[in-house]
């Protein structure tokens, strides 16, 4: 095997690894002193938007899914509902959607708190980890929705969706 190319091997994979262990050296670095939950949780949420890198648009087509627009939440809010698939070797932190109506231009929607509230369910308690929330990790899926109006998109209407850009934690 040419030495660029073991060379090229072994960075790439020392460089994953560095992004996953930054994370969790990151919170372990800046959990000295924490005196609460809520500091904790804060920590854990900066860390891992700190540490989050692009996917390249080769990583991309491994993150696949379904999608649905309609109203959500007790407000009756228009947005779409997705379910997606991670195949990637990261651990999503965020996704962009790209949803066009034919011939309008797409529009592009964030997304990085994957939350699903089922109809007629209650939340009580104190809310979990939300780092739980902001993460897809590889190898599954992950039904989630998120607030979007799109005034085009009518029962007749053709529209397509698919996912623009992507970051995440490489996965050790």
């Amino acid at each position: 095997m040419n030495k660029s190319v073991l060379f090229g091997l072994l960075a790439a994979a020392w460089y994953g690894a560095a992004h996953a262990d930054a994370f969790d050296d990151c919170v372990l670095k800046n959990m000295q002193g924490a005196t609460s939950d809520l500091a904790a949780k804060s920590i854990k949420v900066a860390c891992l938007r700190k540490n989050s890198v692009e996917l390249s648009k080769e990583d991309l087509p491994a993150i696949t899914g379904q999608i649905s627009y309609g109203s959500f939440g007790s407000q009756g809010e228009p947005g779409f509902l997705l379910d997606i698939k991670n195949d990637t070797g990261f651990i999503v932190t965020e996704v962009t959607v790209a949803v066009g109506v034919e011939g309008k231009a797409s529009q592009f929607f964030k997304v990085d708190y994957f939350w699903y509230r089922p109809p007629g369910v209650v939340f009580t308690g104190l809310p979990e980890d939300p780092t739980v929330l902001m993460r897809i990790d590889p190898h599954t899926q992950k039904r989630f929705q998120f607030a979007g109006t799109i005034q085009e998109i009518t029962p007749k209407a053709k529209w397509t969706w698919y996912i623009a850009g992507a970051k995440g934690i490489v996965s050790h």
